[in-house]
Formats: structure tokens, sequence, C-alpha cells
């Protein structure tokens, strides 16, 4: 009976547990190789933004950005089945003179 209460309690400690995986995505932007690192913060967020969706094939990344005058929303789609990533920054219509780039390549996972 000991045993039996040990693991029950073992089991609810470890149900919230978040496993801390962290995809490494390689791209190429203006002939140079860069490596962008996505964490995974909690439940609901990575280090490049919130969690919009999420299932067993895709997660869906978001969040605000600004900087060098501009203001818009970043979003990132990462296929875990091929693992696979594209982002890009949509900017806010007021700012005619931005373009959107659109970043894509390979990613390896780590827990």
């Amino acid at each position: 009976m000991k045993i039996f209460i040990t693991l029950i309690i073992i089991i609810f400690s470890f149900s919230g547990y978040v496993f801390a995986e962290t995809y490494y995505c390689s791209y190429e932007i203006n002939n140079n190789s860069e490596i962008i690192e996505i964490k995974r913060i909690d439940n609901n967020s990575f280090n490049q933004g919130d969690i919009l969706f999420e299932n067993n094939k895709f997660i869906y990344i978001g969040e605000p950005v600004e900087g060098f005058d501009r203001t818009g929303f970043r979003i990132a789609i990462i296929d875990k089945i091929l693992s696979k990533f594209r982002m890009t920054v949509m900017y806010d219509p007021k700012h005619q003179d931005q373009q959107s780039a659109v970043i894509e390549g390979n990613c390896k996972i780590s827990n």
C-alpha cells in the first residue's frame, strides 16, 4: 500500500512538468547562415513569444515587436514532424517603406 501511495504522489507531482525543449533552427539571410534558438519557457511561451496554437504537428508562436521606429507582430511556425520552421514580422501598415522578410529553414530539437 505504501508503494502505491508513493507512486501516486510521484505521478501527480510530475503531471505539470514542462519539457525543456529547445529548437535550434538554421536559415540563410543575405548569403549568411544563421541559427536562431527557440526555447520553451513554460506551457504557454517560448523565448520568441507566446504560444498561439500547438498540437502534435505544429507550434505557432507570436509576439508584438518594436524597434527602428517600427511596430509589428512576429510569428513563427514550427513543423514538429518535418523539423522545419518559418518566421516573419508583419509591420504596422502605416510604414509603407517597410517590407517584411520571411526566414525559413531546418531545426534540430534538444530536450
